[in-house]
């Protein structure tokens, strides 16, 4: 996320570089949008590709067994592994969800 930053940050001050040195508004609007557009565009595909990650690790689990009633139950094995605290989305600083930053 830092290298999103500094690009969409770099971006910013080489317009207004830009603008200072007399290039019209709109060429320097236009290329700075599609920069911070790139930014984002990586951003959201870290995120999709975490989720991706996290669906077939859910899909590889034993979600839930038939217990002794006969009911459906949740494997405990499930529970304990999604409530961990390295799949909180609230976990921004846990290094394994932040492994696409590298």
């Amino acid at each position: 996320m830092a290298e999103v930053l500094d690009e969409v940050e770099a971006a910013t001050r080489e317009a207004q570089e830009e603008v200072d040195g007399g290039r019209p508004l709109s060429e320097v609007t236009y290329r700075v949008r599609r920069r911070v557009d790139a930014a984002v565009q990586t951003l959201v595909l870290a995120d999709v590709a975490a989720l991706q990650a996290d669906l077939e690790e859910i899909a590889a689990m034993e979600l839930a067994h038939v217990g002794e009633s006969g009911v459906p139950v949740v494997a405990d094995d499930a529970v304990q592994r999604m409530s961990a605290r390295d799949w909180s989305p609230w976990e921004p600083w846990n290094p394994s969800r932040l492994s696409w930053m590298r």
